[in-house]
């Protein structure tokens, strides 16, 4: 039976299109598109070369941008009231085996049209053709994963962040090994991707890396980027071989009379070979990462990940897979109802 899309609402229209990753000039739906996902998540509106920037990223990772829109608009000039967008990728299940998966991102509806379903139009418009193309499982990051669960999402990762007080000796309780050296952001260039691909492919529920990624470890992406900002920092964890093991960027966060200076860090456990660099990095951070005294706490954030042996086998018939960090931890059961604990 051929697919049809879900019924909107009267006067609503769905309109999907592929981005080109021209210059927002030369894009002008795209464009406008993209500044409406910022939007809906109250960031500021990205424009010039941050705008194109991010119109390249979309377009290396080939993503087909959905719209609602009021009858009779023009995407180049009006603004969608409910955007969503989907892309493939790889999905390691383990033992290098991989699968393909539909990833789901900047899903917003306007709140002047918020409960028209519009959100279950763009969804299940998505899964559906996930469906037909033979894809065996989707997945997205959400700040509220209930409200997807009934599009057959289940929690598959967890947000951790750790604050540290450094004032003094920071000790660890394991033993460190390896050294640390501090490198320009740039250098990570070409070793964020090659640590980044041999991670994914010794954990399983890892999804391969997204375009965007080497921007923000270089510090060369322009969204975001504050007049006064502090620049990043960046270190890398070598083993006793030399062979760099793991990685880590972090900013100093300034302080208030009430908050004592700090700095912010991504300890990205997933970005390396095998366990270990977390540890010496922590040292290296706690210690050397400021001057004396110009750090009194440190604060560490990550995505934890949990997943079963048996990874996820294509099941028959639709399925969708929850994530959170574009990870699964559970076997795919068959959609599409809530995923269920094998």
């Amino acid at each position: 039976m051929p697919r049809t899309d879900p019924v909107l609402p009267e006067g609503l229209h769905l309109h999907r299109f592929e981005v080109s990753g021209r210059p927002a000039a030369e894009d002008p739906a795209a464009a406008l598109f993209l500044r409406t996902v910022e939007r809906g998540f109250y960031e500021p509106e990205p424009t010039g070369t941050a705008l194109d920037q991010l119109l390249g990223y979309a377009h290396a990772d080939a993503r087909t941008y959905t719209g609602v829109y009021a009858a009779g608009a023009d995407p180049a000039t009006d603004r969608p009231v409910g955007t969503f967008s989907g892309f493939d990728k790889h999905l390691h299940t383990g033992r290098r085996r991989e699968l393909n998966a539909r990833l789901i991102s900047e899903v917003t509806v306007s709140p002047s049209h918020r409960r028209r379903g519009i959100l279950r139009t763009l969804m299940e418009s998505e899964l559906a053709i996930a469906a037909e193309r033979g894809l065996p499982l989707a997945a997205l990051t959400a700040s509220e994963a209930t409200i997807y669960r009934r599009f057959g999402f289940g929690a598959a990762t967890t947000h951790r962040s750790v604050e540290v007080d450094v004032r003094g000796e920071a000790a660890l309780a394991g033993p460190v090994t390896g050294r640390v050296a501090l490198v320009e952001p740039r250098d990570l260039a070409e070793l964020g991707p090659r640590l980044f691909r041999q991670t994914y492919l010794q954990t399983p529920g890892s999804v391969e890396r997204m375009a965007s990624y080497g921007g923000h470890e270089t510090d060369t992406i322009e969204a975001g980027r504050q007049e006064k900002d502090g620049g990043l920092f960046a270190a890398v964890h070598y083993d006793e071989g030399g062979e760099p093991r793991g990685y880590v960027t972090y900013r100093f966060a300034g302080g208030t009379p009430t908050r004592p200076p700090s700095a912010s860090r991504c300890c990205p456990p997933p970005r390396r070979r095998a366990p270990g660099p977390c540890g010496p990095s922590w040292r290296t951070w706690t210690s050397s990462s400021a001057s004396p005294g110009a750090v009194r706490r440190t604060t560490a954030w990550w995505n934890t990940c949990s997943w079963t042996t048996a990874g996820c086998a294509p099941p028959v018939g639709r399925t969708t897979c929850g994530c959170g960090c574009w990870t699964s931890r559970r076997p795919c059961a068959a959609g599409p109802g809530p995923v269920t604990e094998s």
